[in-house]
């Protein structure tokens, strides 16, 4: 996968402490190369244990670290992935992949005020490091609304931007790897056909027939910005009981 190999070119520098025997960080660098094509394969236990054995012999190894949180992420151990990510983060403060991580972990286990302060850190980070600037969005939350379905909630960094949203959500076939669910919370500026009242939010829906879309649905308008965990639930209920659009329009096909 393209963001595996991104990562495991970020991390070559940070694959185990700067003082090893060259002997050692080869053999490391070869075990830490076979966790991350384990990740790739979605074997994600195989992923940490390899990680799990190189820790064992170099606790500082920050790709092992780091991959170890990213696959305990992927089991939904998320207590445990804070733990990976905790200490690669006192070893790595600026790096911005860990705190990305940590958010998403943190958020998972529910923690609104951990959750927040690491929101702040991350937007200050993002004032000075170029990756983060030339990212527009990241991964808040991830979820199972059903045995074989994911829900996915990005967030953006400045909904007052285009594409204009605040939170962009999917809902994931895991059999097919196939988007069934396209839902925004956006940003509307002024007023238009849907809003007369000027500057709003809406929670809207792009409606998916065979990945196609062809169909726009508004199905709340709101004047103020939410909080994260207000918004959750709308979107929670929106997926489990889709509402009555306020608005809605048909796609046309091109």
């Amino acid at each position: 996968m393209k963001k595996i190999a991104l990562l495991l070119l970020c991390l070559s520098p940070l694959i185990c402490a700067q003082n090893i025997d060259p002997q050692k960080r080869l053999e490391f660098e070869r075990r830490f190369k076979e966790a991350v094509s384990f990740i790739e394969k979605q074997d994600y236990l195989a992923a940490r244990k390899i990680c799990d054995s190189i820790l064992k012999e170099e606790p500082k190894a920050r790709g092992s670290l780091l991959i170890a949180g990213m696959a305990s992420l992927e089991l939904f151990e998320s207590a445990k992935a804070i733990e990976y990510l905790d200490t690669f983060r006192k070893l790595e403060p600026q790096d911005p992949q860990g705190l990305l991580l940590l958010i998403e972990a943190h958020q998972e286990e529910k923690k609104t005020a951990k959750v927040e302060a690491l929101l702040k850190e991350l937007r200050e980070l993002r004032k000075t490091n170029t990756k983060l600037q030339s990212t527009a969005n990241f991964i808040r939350e991830r979820f199972k609304s059903e045995e074989n379905k994911m829900v996915i909630i990005r967030e953006y960094f400045d909904f007052k931007k285009p594409p204009y949203k605040v939170w962009e959500i999917s809902e994931v076939n895991l059999k097919t790897s196939e988007r069934i669910r396209s839902i925004d919370f956006s940003y509307n500026v002024g007023a238009s056909e849907i809003s007369k009242k000027g500057e709003a939010f809406f929670l809207g829906e792009t409606v998916l027939k065979e990945a196609i879309p062809v169909q726009i649905n508004i199905y709340r308008e709101e004047k103020n910005l939410p909080d994260y965990s207000v918004f959750r639930k709308w979107i929670v209920d929106t997926i489990k009981h889709p509402p009555t659009p306020i608005y809605s329009s048909p796609i046309q096909a091109k």
